[in-house]
């Protein structure tokens, strides 16, 4: 009991200090790696042959590490000391057996802060004993070692919680195999005590040709004044493309084929010479970034309307006669410069909509149909 107490202590304290570790961070990044404390509580009975056997509870504690594959799935290696027992009124007072458990446990996130669990356990048995009262004043208890148990291989399933970042309160069962020395049931809290995060080396490319030939790979691709007139069908194999560059080419327009990189995050083709745009643009869901200044563009496809992600939007110094009326639909879009687009450029009343508009670069001939102040507050507009 005295040993329970001390670790419940040693919990509450070790939460307490995470918690004002986040206070004082402003920012928390989630990280891939992490390792931290684990312990808590087992709720067994022993297997064995005897009268008036009771449920006890007893500690464990160990070290764990873990490893974030994605949003939903994480997983845990988690190496533990632990007791199961069961208490006896007579004629013996109690048995116990002390293990050392490495676990396997993976975790899949049925909603924010709810988790599933399920793993394997290796327990090996360190010692077996059951004690009796030895009717002596200065020592009732006496110690004799037992046999018939053995370290044996245990399948967990379970579920957590995780209520404050990074401390995870977790139940898991063992499943009652034909072959269990014991049933178990464990209670205990996993604290993720520090973060680190392998960084995967992004594959970056100036080459047109290397990076197709190593198209799984390609991340950015940087073609900046390489007297580019045209891009090939085949760019749009660089599934994996998220970053970009055609400036200061000769480009006069795209490959419909540009629309297959749906992961394509930032898009930048300006001082080229283009005079459309493909509507398959309107494919680059994942696009926050796009760069269309100092062309010879008239107008913007309405598929623009399907960049849900796009934030910034540059479209100056081109030869626009007005906006596309989809554009409205770019909900999250914070940034838009269409200064010096196009002759007295038309701009949708619906335009002021857009609630994450926070800056508008214009012209002195660019009319706005409506008042910033009274429909966007936030909005700020900027003459160039």
């Amino acid at each position: 009991m005295k040993q329970t107490l001390t670790f419940l202590l040693i919990v509450l304290f070790l939460i307490s200090t995470r918690i004002q570790a986040q206070e004082d961070s402003q920012t928390q990044q989630q990280s891939t790696f992490s390792w931290g404390l684990s312990g808590g509580a087992n709720f067994s009975l022993l297997d064995i042959d005897t009268i008036q056997e009771q449920r006890v509870t007893t500690p464990f504690l160990g070290f764990h590490f873990g490893y974030r594959f994605n949003k939903k799935i994480r997983a845990y290696s988690i190496i533990q000391v632990s007791a199961r027992g069961a208490n006896n009124l007579a004629p013996y007072y109690k048995y116990r057996n002390q293990y050392t458990d490495i676990k396997l446990i993976g975790q899949y996130q049925l909603f924010k802060g709810v988790d599933i669990t399920g793993g394997v356990q290796y327990s090996a048995l360190l010692d077996s004993y059951y004690q009796t009262n030895s009717f002596s004043y200065f020592a009732n208890l006496m110690r004799h070692p037992t046999t018939g148990f053995s370290s044996q291989v245990e399948v967990l399933t379970g579920i957590s919680f995780e209520p404050i970042n990074d401390i995870q309160v977790s139940f898991e069962y063992t499943l009652p195999l034909s072959y269990m020395d014991y049933s178990n049931f464990q209670a205990g809290i996993r604290i993720d005590l520090a973060h680190f995060t392998h960084k995967k080396r992004s594959k970056k490319y100036t080459n047109l040709e290397n990076a197709l030939a190593n198209s799984k790979s390609a991340e950015k691709l940087i073609l900046h004044r390489k007297n580019i007139d045209s891009l090939p069908k085949e760019i749009g194999n660089l599934k994996n493309l998220q970053h970009l560059v055609l400036d200061g080419n000769n480009l006069k327009s795209l490959p419909e084929e540009i629309g297959k990189l749906e992961n394509l995050k930032y898009l930048s083709v300006k001082f080229n010479d283009l005079e459309q745009l493909p509507s398959s643009i309107g494919n680059l869901t994942k696009l926050r970034e796009l760069n269309l200044a100092h062309n010879n563009l008239k107008k913007i496809p309405e598929s623009i309307g399907n960049l849900k992600n796009l934030r910034y939007f540059t479209i100056g110094k081109n030869d626009l006669h007005h906006l596309p009326y989809r554009l409205v639909e770019c909900r999250n879009l914070r940034e838009l410069d269409i200064a010096n687009s196009g002759h007295m450029l038309e701009i949708p009343m619906q335009l002021g909509d857009l609630d994450n508009l926070e800056i508008l670069k214009v012209d002195q001939t660019t009319r706005i149909p409506f008042n910033p102040q009274n429909q966007n507050p936030q909005l700020k507009v900027i003459i160039k």
